[in-house]
């Protein structure tokens, strides 16, 4: 391999951070030729905007959100557009969730862009079996996406850093 290929692969995994929260991280790895890429290196960045993606979260008992879900079937009762779209049953079960840790691993996800599950381990030294369970979990509230790659690789994806509280009465 030539030099510069070499420093091209060194870039790989790292982010670059500019003014007003852009950032660029790269890709780089040997692939093998094919028809649909002709070169043996492929290489890419991946960049944006590290915004506050803000979503609005709830606590109410099973039985008001039970009450308030067949209101919403019959028609009686219309959510506003800023209701919470994610409802946990308790105050304690809404910090299980965002935990400490789990707190760290969204911006750790957000800031490393890691390519898998096992990547995102060893950045965190969390069991992959552990992890896997707290990211289902983070996804089924809604917190972020579990995206699929290649045949096996799941990509977790930041969908919500911010989280504005609504209790009910």
């Amino acid at each position: 391999m030539s030099d510069d290929l070499n420093v091209l692969l060194e870039l790989d995994g790292y982010t670059y951070r500019m003014d007003k929260g852009y950032w660029c991280k790269f890709e780089a790895y040997v692939v093998n030729a094919s028809d649909q890429i002709p070169h043996t290196n492929a290489y890419w960045r991946r960049g944006g905007i590290m915004t506050t993606k803000s979503i609005n979260v709830g606590i109410m008992t099973r039985e008001q959100f039970k009450q308030r879900t067949i209101a919403i079937a019959k028609g009686e009762y219309k959510p506003e557009q800023d209701e919470p779209k994610i409802w946990f049953e308790s105050l304690q079960s809404f910090a299980q969730v965002l935990s400490d840790d789990n707190r760290l691993l969204l911006r750790v996800i957000e800031e490393k862009c890691p390519k898998s599950l096992k990547e995102l381990g060893t950045l965190t030294g969390r069991n992959k079996s552990n992890l896997s369970r707290t990211l289902h979990t983070m996804a089924g509230y809604g917190i972020i996406n579990l995206v699929k790659h290649h045949a096996r690789e799941v990509v977790p994806e930041v969908k919500a850093n911010r989280f504005n509280l609504e209790l009910c009465a």
